[in-house]
């Protein structure tokens, strides 16, 4: 995100070089953090006020409002938008398929319910024009449990999209 945004990547190689900024901060908005001790700790800057950061901790209460207005927001900005999740949004107890050996696992995630109703009204909001999936490892999912979960989320999310 930072070298999209222009904060980092002024010495990048081509064809890096030409995404150096491509995206204005006030057409992307980010859910669901939860790493901001971890980034400290480790002396990772942040990029809150820079753009839109919503923790997971302010989603809890009401997941489905906070990603209509999240694409509302990134829709009045851009005549088309990309959703991308990142599972590693999911508390460790809904979701353990993901990550690495010795990665941090932070608390505090969203529940597979919570994550499905964010979801669902993002891919309601005008101009949607795709929708990525990331942070999940198979190896840590021999039988396939977590799998078929983000196949059901997909399969709700888009059926149900308010």
């Amino acid at each position: 995100m930072a070298l999209l945004l222009g904060l980092t990547g002024q010495q990048a190689p081509q064809p890096l070089l030409s995404r150096v900024g491509l995206l204005r901060p006030e057409a992307l908005v980010m859910l669901g953090m939860r790493d901001d001790s971890y980034r400290r700790q480790i002396g990772v800057a942040t990029i809150a006020g820079r753009i839109r950061l919503i923790p997971a901790t302010d989603l809890h209460a009401d997941p489905a409002e906070a990603g209509r207005q999240a694409a509302q927001q990134v829709a009045s900005q851009a005549p088309g938008w990309w959703l991308h999740i990142d599972f590693d949004v999911l508390d460790r107890e809904e979701f353990s398929a993901c990550g690495a050996a010795g990665e941090v696992m932070l608390p505090g995630g969203l529940s597979w319910a919570e994550l499905g109703a964010l979801a669902s009204s993002a891919l309601g909001a005008s101009g949607v024009r795709g929708w990525s999936l990331g942070v999940y490892n198979p190896d840590l999912d021999p039988q396939g449990r977590s799998a078929r979960r983000i196949v059901n989320l997909m399969a709700d999310a888009t059926n149900n999209r308010t």
